[in-house]
């Protein structure tokens, strides 16, 4: 969050209008983009089930899975985020870039190692079917992957790669969930498989 915070300083140091509106945006788009694009593809998902007839159990079920899913990781994540954070600008500022990528893919093995398991376990007691077990796993782990990277990104201050990469990712899902639903496929496995593949 210093690295935001040395950016935006530098944004807003300039008086003319025009750069305060861009500092403006970009804080905003930095602090809330992340939380603001999961909201919509929620949404997306949910306009996709209703188009496609989920039943109303079905579609608190899509929410339910996808919202879990995303947010135990980034429970889990949290654990290690402010010393993954200190260490990747304690190596950018002695320069030490060579230990930065190590760093990450030991931590993304670290809580993997941690996580998919005691996920796994959760998904066996919740008692849900196995497609749909398979699916929230595979969304847990491929976002304990993606918050560690963009912990990492945001501390080189890479900030304007990861909202093209969220925006990206969701347009996918819609996509791959609207295709696979017209296709008649099950709609919970459907839509479940579209946000593992955004």
């Amino acid at each position: 969050m210093a690295g935001i915070g040395f950016e935006l300083k530098k944004l807003f140091s300039d008086n003319s209008n025009i750069m305060q509106l861009r500092a403006n945006l970009f804080s905003s788009v930095v602090i809330a983009g992340p939380m603001i694009m999961g909201a919509l593809l929620l949404l997306g998902v949910k306009y996709i089930a209703v188009r496609g007839g989920a039943t109303l159990h079905q579609q608190d079920l899509l929410i339910v899975v996808i919202t879990y899913s995303l947010l135990f990781s980034l429970l889990l994540i949290n654990t290690l985020s402010y010393v993954l954070s200190r260490y990747v600008a304690d190596m950018v500022y002695t320069e030490q870039h060579e230990r930065i990528m190590p760093s990450m893919y030991g931590a993304i093995s670290l809580l993997l190692l941690i996580g998919a398991p005691a996920w796994s376990i959760f998904l066996y007691l919740s008692k849900l079917p196995l497609s749909y077990s398979i699916f929230s796993l595979t969304l847990f782990c491929m976002a304990i992957v993606v918050w560690t990277q963009i912990s990492y990104i945001t501390d080189i201050k890479r900030y304007k790669e990861i909202i093209i990469g969220f925006a990206l990712g969701i347009i996918t899902s819609f996509a791959a969930g609207y295709t696979l639903v017209a296709n008649g496929n099950g709609i919970v496995g459907s839509l479940l498989a579209s946000a593992c593949i955004g």
